[in-house]
């Protein structure tokens, strides 16, 4: 396995989006009021490698900066993959929303991709403790899934609330996912393209300082997935 932080070291991945049962509750999947505001914070366009970003993955192939269709990305080529990058202002903000553009090519095997939020690194392996996080699942042959789950500790856990995704596939195309959320009031939103997939609220641990993006595959089969136009937002009262 690799990790690396502006250079290189050794570590390996856990691939399961921490969760706790019990302290979460779904109450529908709804948008954001008219009034609600968002302001950017921090675009990321991969046209140089993110200050302050790690990244961990398999030793199949690797991760890089690269060109996709005439546009900047990051390009995660392992078995598994981790960028994590530094949630920056979002740490003092009540009000967030965080979104990313990924893109999955069709092969064969399960593939995933996850956007985590405000979890941490732990040790010279792979695991994460804190934050939320959101898993996509794309089975060979069967109709995609996605998986919410709360990040406690290092412990991988059963998700918190899982479903199927308003898709037939996720291969082959890109596709924006979104999570809008509070750090006081514990409650997040969690989009893909444009179309909400869950509100939930309840008990949280938001203490990370990383947003994490990931990809994976079958192993030594390269994950081949790419992500873009990463952005960080804080929002207005009315973003509930």
């Amino acid at each position: 396995a690799a990790l690396a932080v502006a250079g290189a070291a050794v570590g390996a991945w856990w691939w399961a989006v921490g969760a706790r049962r019990g302290g979460a509750f779904v109450l529908g999947a709804a948008a954001s009021g008219p009034a609600c505001e968002w302001t950017g914070q921090a675009p990321f366009d991969f046209e140089v490698v993110v200050p302050g970003a790690i990244w961990r993955n398999g030793e199949f192939q690797g991760q890089r900066l690269a060109i996709r269709e005439g546009r900047r990305v990051w390009l995660q080529d392992s078995d598994w993959n981790q960028l994590l990058i530094p949630v920056g202002r979002l740490a003092t903000a009540d009000l967030y929303a965080v979104e990313a553009s990924f893109f999955l090519p069709p092969a064969p095997g399960e593939r995933s991709i996850v956007l985590q939020l405000f979890t941490d690194p732990v040790g010279d392996g792979a695991a994460t403790r804190h934050g939320v996080g959101l898993l996509l699942v794309e089975p060979e042959g069967r109709v995609p899934e996605f998986r919410w789950g709360r990040g406690v500790d290092t412990t991988p856990t059963a998700p918190a609330y899982g479903g199927i995704l308003p898709m037939p596939s996720l291969a082959g195309g890109w596709h924006k996912l979104r999570v809008e959320g509070s750090l006081a009031r514990c409650w997040q939103r969690a989009m893909i393209d444009g179309r909400p997939l869950l509100t939930a609220r309840g008990e949280c641990d938001l203490r990370g300082g990383f947003l994490l993006l990931g990809a994976g595959a079958p192993a030594y089969q390269a994950a081949g997935a790419a992500w873009r136009d990463l952005r960080l937002f804080t929002g207005t009262a009315a973003c509930q």
